[in-house]
């Protein structure tokens, strides 16, 4: 089997983007996840069942695509308050505009779930979106699967619903390791090594908008999804799955604040 030390090409917690430490991520994936009822898409995933918690999108435009940046069954949290992320795009190449968007948090994983919260608000915004749950937001209960859903609204009838799932789960080890960290990318890489998908992407994003010439760091969040099948290397994009997603264009994008302020 592939040793662990030959996936350390950078410092301690960081991840390198190549075929052979991808292939054994997803090989420990197999080997070491619990009695759950699906193998995690990888290391980061819950294990959930794609088809069973109706992950994705329910109406596809001609030109507007959309999905979730998250692995396709859901993901991992320290934080009561995550940031999520999404990629909306017109393929058509041009700014959509004013849209209604509606982030929904549910308390279970299906889209019968109670809502938690939810929030309306407008956004001209395309690209990588942001949204972090706010103050007036419920924390997130702890080791419940819950679903995030965002829902926008185009012009001429048009309806997008992205989805993905999170789970809240505290770990003191990795808590001990946050709050000796200097930067947000020794952060990144503490998450990303205890695959921590929420906080860890959210990290590195933090870290990239300051040093958008990190190369390093860059190929580290672009090897995370690819682990996760987040996205793709191929420049093919269609509307229903987020492996669609060329990983370049995610990672052209600067995050914009999903709702306007």
């Amino acid at each position: 089997m592939l040793q662990p030390q030959l996936c350390t090409k950078y410092p301690k917690y960081s991840l390198v983007a190549s075929a052979t430490c991808i292939t054994f991520w997803l090989s420990i994936a197999i080997i070491a996840s619990p009695a759950i009822a699906k193998p995690p898409t990888s290391p980061f995933g819950l294990g959930l069942d794609f088809f069973q918690v109706s992950r994705g999108i329910s109406r596809c435009p001609t030109t507007i695509i959309g999905n979730a940046i998250a692995p396709e069954d859901g993901g991992r949290t320290l934080s009561s308050k995550p940031t999520f992320y999404l990629y909306v795009e017109n393929l058509e190449g041009s700014q959509a505009k004013s849209y209604r968007a509606i982030f929904f948090l549910r308390e279970g994983s299906t889209v019968q779930s109670k809502i938690a919260y939810r929030v309306v608000g407008n956004s001209k915004k395309l690209g990588l979106l942001k949204f972090t749950l706010p103050d007036d937001a419920p924390g997130l209960p702890m080791g419940t699967d819950m679903r995030w859903q965002v829902r926008l609204e185009l012009p001429y009838n048009n309806e997008i619903n992205i989805n993905s799932f999170v789970r809240l789960e505290q770990n003191a080890e990795v808590t001990r390791a946050i709050r000796q960290a200097s930067s947000n990318l020794e952060k990144a890489r503490i998450y990303a090594h205890y695959y921590y998908w929420y906080d860890a992407f959210d990290a590195y994003s933090q870290w990239l908008e300051a040093n958008p010439s990190d190369r390093t760091a860059r190929q580290e969040r672009s090897a995370m999804m690819l682990a996760s099948q987040v996205a793709t290397s191929s420049e093919k994009i269609k509307c229903t799955l987020v492996s669609d997603i060329p990983i370049d264009r995610i990672e052209s994008k600067k995050p914009e604040l999903l709702l306007s302020p």
